[in-house]
């Protein structure tokens, strides 16, 4: 029963709270469905310097990640385009760039930051 539940939770959470994506590393991409899970902004500066970072974390199907019919784990410097704004892969305080959410092997979190526009 729990399978089950965890499963119509996966379609609701693609059909409702998804939008199509583009992950890409080197010349693989593959579009998928990303729920933007949580995001943080921050901005701190030294006299008239002012750095300023959007972090955003997105939650896919490991089952959508893959290249060429093979899955993949992110990596450090892989990209996601949402179709407006582009963001860059990053892992922190040495930890891997993705966790799994919930029960493993179904849903990834990945960890990005925003870098700019998306590519066309």
């Amino acid at each position: 029963m729990l399978e089950d539940a965890l499963t119509w939770l996966n379609e609701v959470r693609r059909e409702e709270m998804s939008r199509t994506v583009v992950y890409r590393r080197g010349d693989d991409s593959v579009e998928l469905p990303a729920t933007p899970a949580a995001s943080e902004r921050d901005s701190s500066g030294e006299q008239s310097v002012v750095m300023e970072w959007d972090e955003v974390e997105w939650l896919v199907g490991a089952a959508d990640l893959k290249f060429d019919g093979q899955p993949v784990t992110p990596e450090r410097g892989d990209y996601i385009d949402d179709g407006t704004e582009r963001y860059q892969v990053l892992s922190r305080d040495g930890l891997p760039p993705w966790r799994w959410s919930g029960t493993p092997g179904r849903m990834m979190l990945i960890l990005t930051k925003r870098i700019g526009q998306a590519e066309e």
